[in-house]
C-alpha cells in the first residue's frame, strides 16, 4: 500500500550526489497549499535503500537522490494510504489528513503568524513568519535521527523503529537527563539497559541550552566531552540514528553513495557486548559467548520448560512448552538460572524492592500474576566488595502463562 509519510530527504545529498534523475528546486511552499498522495498529482518520486518508493513534496538542491533516506517522520505511528492530504492552511497550521479526512497529525501552528513552510539545507523543515523567524521547525521534534547541526536537549528523546520495515511501533528510546544519557527498551514501565555518566557536567550549563550536538564529525556531549569520528569534508551528509536493534551508530553519505550509507561509528559498542542488548536472542532467550539458547535449570540442567520459536528467524527467542495462566497461579514455580545477568542492572532505581532477603523475593514474585521473573542481588560487605562481587540470582516463572521479554546474558 502507498502511504505519505511527512519526512525530509537529507539535504546536502541534493547539491553533491552525481547521476541526477531529478533537476529542480522548490524548497518552500506558501499558504494554501495542498498535495495529494496520489501518482499523478505527485509524479515525481524517489526509492527507499529497502526499495520502497517515496513520492517528493519539497525538495532542496539542483540535483536529486538515486535513493532516499529518511531522517524525520511526523506520522511514523499511523500511516497513511492513498489519497491521503497534507495541506498549509491559510490560518498557518500543517496539517496530515487520511483519504477518509480523518486529522492524523497538524503542528498546531493555526494563527501564529505563519507565511511559507520551507526545507533548509540541513534538512531541517519549518515553518516561519514574516520576519522569516521559526515557528515550528522538525529539529525541535527529533524522532530516531539527529542530522548534522541538530541537537537534543535535556527532557527529548530519539525514539526507534520496531524493525528495519515497521516504523509504527517503538522498541528502544535514548533520552538526555541530567548527568545522564540513558538508553531503553520499550517495556511497561521502560527499562534501561545503556546508561552514559556526565561526570563533568554543570547543570547551571546544561539549563542554557547545552546539549548533544551532532557537528563537522564530531559528537558533542552536554558536559564538554566531544567524540571524534572523522571523515568531514569526507561525507556529504552525517548524522546519527538509534536503531531498531538499540544501537546508537553514526553514518555518512559520500558523493558517490549509490546507493546506500556508511557507518562511521557505532557508539553503543563502546559500552555494551553483543549480549547487552534487550532483545539480541529474542523473547525468553539467553545470550552466551553470542549465541542464543533457551533457560535451563540451573540444578540439574533441564531444559525441557521452554522451546526455540524458530532456529530459522533472526533473534525468535523461546516459548514456555506450559503457557503461564493467572487462572493456575497456584500452580506456578520458579526456575532458577544459573550464572545469568540482566541487562537492566545499569538503573540503580529499578529494584522493586530493597533491603529484602531472597525468599521473600521468590514469594512476592510467585504470588504477583504479572511476574514473570525474579531478579536478586544481595548486599556485600563493604570489605569485600572487591575481592567478591556479588554474582546475582535470576528466577524465571513457569507452569500456565504470558510471554514477556526476558533478556538476559551470562
Amino acid at each position: 500500500m502507498l502511504h505519505l509519510s511527512v519526512f525530509v530527504f537529507l539535504a546536502a545529498f541534493h547539491y553533491h550526489l552525481g547521476h541526477a534523475e531529478f533537476h529542480f528546486d522548490y524548497p518552500t511552499a506558501s499558504l494554501s497549499t495542498t498535495w495529494i498522495n496520489n501518482p499523478a498529482l505527485t509524479p515525481n518520486m524517489a526509492d527507499y535503500i529497502h526499495g520502497e518508493k517515496v513520492r517528493i513534496l519539497l525538495l532542496r538542491g539542483g540535483g536529486g537522490p538515486r535513493f532516499a533516506c529518511v531522517i524525520w517522520s511526523a506520522n511514523r505511528d499511523h500511516l497513511v494510504g492513498e489519497n491521503a492530504t497534507l495541506r498549509l492552511t491559510a490560518d498557518g497550521d500543517l496539517i496530515l489528513r487520511d483519504s477518509d479526512g480523518s486529522s492524523v497529525w497538524s503542528t498546531v501552528t493555526a494563527n501564529r503568524s505563519v507565511s511559507n513552510i520551507t526545507l533548509t539545507h540541513s534538512g531541517n523543515l519549518i515553518l516561519v513568519n514574516r520576519r522569516n523567524q521559526s515557528v515550528w521547525s522538525s529539529f525541535e521534534h527529533p524522532t530516531d535521527t539527529l542530522v548534522s547541526g541538530q541537537g537534543l536537549l535535556v527532557g527529548q528523546s530519539l525514539t526507534s523503529n520496531y524493525t528495519a520495515s515497521n516504523s509504527t511501533r517503538i522498541r528502544y528510546s535514548m533520552s538526555l537527563r541530567l548527568q545522564s544519557v540513558f538508553a531503553y527498551i520499550d517495556s511497561n514501565p521502560p527499562q534501561a539497559y545503556s546508561k552514559l555518566s556526565l561526570k563533568h557536567l554543570n547543570p547551571k550549563a546544561i539549563r542554557h541550552g547545552r546539549n548533544l550536538t551532532l557537528n563537522n564529525g564530531h559528537l558533542y556531549w552536554p558536559d564538554g566531552v566531544r567524540t571524534d569520528f572523522g571523515g568531514y569534508g569526507i561525507w556529504v551528509v552525517q548524522f546519527m540514528r538509534l536503531e531498531f536493534d538499540g544501537r546508537l551508530r553514526i553514518y555518512g553519505i559520500g558523493p558517490n553513495s549509490i546507493p546506500g550509507v556508511t557507518v562511521l561509528l557505532d557508539y553503543t559498542n563502546f559500552d555494551l557486548d553483543f549480549c547487552d542488548y534487550p532483545m539480541v536472542c529474542g523473547q525468553y532467550g539467553v545470550c552466551s559467548d553470542g549465541q542464543c539458547s533457551c533457560p535451563k535449570n540451573a540444578s540439574d540442567g533441564d531444559d525441557s520448560f521452554f522451546r526455540p520459536i524458530s532456529w530459522g528467524l533472526l533473534n525468535p527467542g523461546c516459548a514456555p512448552v506450559n503457557p503461564i495462566s493467572c487462572e493456575s497461579s497456584i500452580n506456578h514455580q520458579l526456575l532458577p538460572l544459573g550464572n545469568v545477568s540482566y541487562f537492566n542492572y545499569v538503573d540503580d532505581d529499578a529494584a522493586a524492592l530493597r533491603e529484602t532477603e531472597e525468599e521473600r523475593c521468590k514469594q512476592t514474585c510467585l504470588t504477583n500474576c504479572s511476574c514473570k521473573a525474579a531478579l536478586f542481588r544481595g548486599a556485600v560487605p563493604r570489605k569485600k566488595r572487591r575481592l567478591l562481587p556479588h554474582r546475582p540470582i535470576l528466577w524465571e516463572k513457569i507452569g500456565n502463562g504470558c510471554s514477556h521479554c526476558i533478556g538476559g546474558h551470562r
